[in-house]
């Protein structure tokens, strides 16, 4: 694959108290709060390893997007203890399907996910950090 331009899109974050950070963006660091809705068991279960509902909140300030994700109740992952922070970051690249084909050719894991009408890929870099391959305005 030739050498890519790759854009940071956002960054998601994993939280025991949404208010308190929406609070925090909001207020003191001025981003806009775009949209909130729950998560179902089943995106849940994908994203973050375990069968539990989440709110989930978009933030904006200029280019930046920031995802906040608090589960409903305190559940242990699958792998262990729950990791709070930064949970992953979203990745823009210029053709995300033939950018997922050459993914799979690598033999690199990729987790999808049915948001409604549209799939949303996930990979994991060899450390296990978590990103969000995504288009511009997709």
């Amino acid at each position: 694959m030739n050498k890519k331009n790759y854009k940071c899109d956002h960054i998601g974050i994993l939280t025991r108290n949404s208010e308190r950070l929406l609070k925090f963006y909001k207020n003191i660091i001025k981003f806009k709060l775009i949209s909130g809705e729950r998560l179902k068991p089943e995106i849940v279960g994908k994203l973050f390893k375990m069968r539990a509902t989440a709110c989930f909140y978009r933030l904006k300030s200029n280019g930046l997007l920031l995802e906040i994700f608090e589960l409903h109740k305190k559940y242990e992952s699958k792998k262990g203890k729950i990791h709070y922070g930064i949970h992953h970051f979203g990745l823009i690249v210029d053709d995300r399907e033939k950018f997922i084909k050459y993914l799979r050719r690598k033999k690199v894991k990729i987790i999808t996910i049915k948001r409604g009408s549209r799939l949303v890929y996930f990979i994991q870099d060899p450390d296990g950090n978590i990103i969000e391959i995504r288009e511009e305005n997709r």
